[in-house]
């Protein structure tokens, strides 16, 4: 049997390569653009609940998220797993220090709230003070913009919390990837810590495969306002859902 030269090789091989050009450039004119979206958690930290979640981040390749943290749940017993949410590269935010409805507090008790809260989770994130608000229950007033110098952060909900119609991990994630919303750019409001049974990490099974098959890339909140090339200021009379 003869084998064929080296340059016969290369010849055949560039015949190959010029016929497989025009396919390999309509499938790659066929991928979707990368999108990109921030998970962000609500309520925490918790000892169990929220390693729970960063479990799940993990075991999905270590996918990065913001934490909403709600600063009087910080202390001795929370301390491992906010220095584990910082070693594994998320964000933390400010979710008020008394999750209390802040649109019904006076102005004085607004400052307070926050001030402690800001205070206390920029200790807890190694000296990083926090970049975003998301008022607890989304509660907001012109008082509250007015005097919380942050950005207010919404989303699109998972709603998994009791009492709606998402009890499991499906219809939690499925109330996201169905919402009208859902673009480059979204913002995604889950919980980390709610009462059990609380299936939100199981929800996370479904939900970052099928949005990666839609094409989305995960960020950090500061991350995604970063890349989109926007710049959320505090006293805007708006609660970010999309950063566009």
């Amino acid at each position: 049997m003869t084998l064929p030269t080296p340059r016969f090789a290369r010849r055949r091989r560039a015949m190959l390569l010029a016929l497989l050009a025009p396919m390999v450039a309509k499938a790659s004119s066929a991928m979707p653009a990368n999108k990109r979206c921030a998970l962000t958690f609500d309520d925490g930290p918790h000892p169990v609940q929220t390693a729970r979640v960063l479990d799940k981040l993990v075991a999905h390749g270590g996918v990065p998220a913001t934490f909403f943290i709600w600063a009087e749940r910080i202390g001795p017993a929370t301390e491992p797993v906010l220095a584990r949410i910082r070693a594994e590269g998320h964000e933390l935010a400010n979710h008020s220090w008394a999750h209390a409805n802040m649109a019904q507090l006076t102005r004085e008790q607004i400052r307070s709230d926050f001030e402690r809260a800001q205070a206390a989770i920029t200790r807890a994130a190694g000296g990083q003070a926090p970049r975003f608000f998301r008022a607890p229950f989304l509660a907001a007033s012109d008082a509250l913009h007015e005097l919380v110098p942050l950005p207010f952060v919404g989303g699109i909900a998972a709603y998994d919390w009791p009492g709606t119609d998402a009890p499991t991990a499906r219809t939690r994630a499925d109330k996201i990837l169905r919402a009208p919303q859902l673009r480059d750019g979204a913002i995604l409001v889950l919980h980390d810590v709610q009462p059990e049974p609380h299936p939100t990490p199981e929800a996370l099974d479904f939900l970052i495969p099928e949005l990666r098959e839609q094409g989305f890339d995960f960020v950090t909140l500061s991350q995604l306002f970063e890349r989109r090339g926007v710049k959320p200021q505090a006293g805007e009379r708006r609660q970010w859902v999309v950063a566009e």
